[in-house]
């Protein structure tokens, strides 16, 4: 995303953030929004009832935290599953690409699942950082995604799952479960 959209995007106005919670709008803009300029964003989108019903859902599906490497290169999407993944327990790590995934993954032996896209900039795709993670961590969950490419989930390593864009949050949760069980 170029400065301007950045700038453009963070503007104080609180229409254009609506649609991201308030904890990525501060992450993507880089202030503190105020109490007043978060009701009004709640307001606005019309979700207060229906998140807190979905956060009780997301927080029964995950009574067990994974940590989770999210590799993103859109800074909404990535900053959106963040929010969701540490909404219902578990420890969210980003990457915006391959690359920086890799650093991550050599500094934390702990990341149980990778969340990758596949089509993103860097040295390598998300298919093929899926191929370098699974040879080095054989027993890391990996799920790709991807709303360009289809892959044939029969014909993925086990352990590895394909989750088709757009995806339901809730399908994202429950195949991260099924990995940690």
């Amino acid at each position: 995303m170029s400065r301007r959209s950045v700038e453009r995007f963070c503007d104080n106005d609180v229409r254009n953030r609506n649609l991201m919670s308030r904890k990525s709008a501060e992450r993507f803009c880089g202030d503190d929004m105020g109490e007043q300029e978060a009701e009004a964003l709640h307001a606005d989108r019309g979700i207060t009832a229906r998140f807190r019903a979905e956060e009780g859902n997301r927080r029964m599906v995950a009574s067990q935290g994974a940590v989770v490497l999210i590799v993103e290169d859109e800074p909404l999407i990535r900053f959106n599953i963040l929010d969701v993944l540490e909404d219902v327990g578990h420890v969210a790590l980003e990457a915006g690409n391959a690359d920086e995934a890799m650093v991550l993954l050599k500094a934390r032996s702990d990341v149980d699942i990778l969340f990758t896209d596949v089509n993103m900039a860097g040295s390598m795709d998300g298919i093929q950082l899926a191929k370098r993670v699974r040879a080095m961590r054989p027993n890391i969950g990996i799920i790709i995604t991807s709303g360009l490419v289809r892959l044939d989930p029969m014909s993925l390593p086990a352990n590895t799952a394909f989750l088709p864009k757009p995806y339901q949050h809730e399908a994202l949760i429950s195949a991260i479960a099924s990995m940690t069980r």
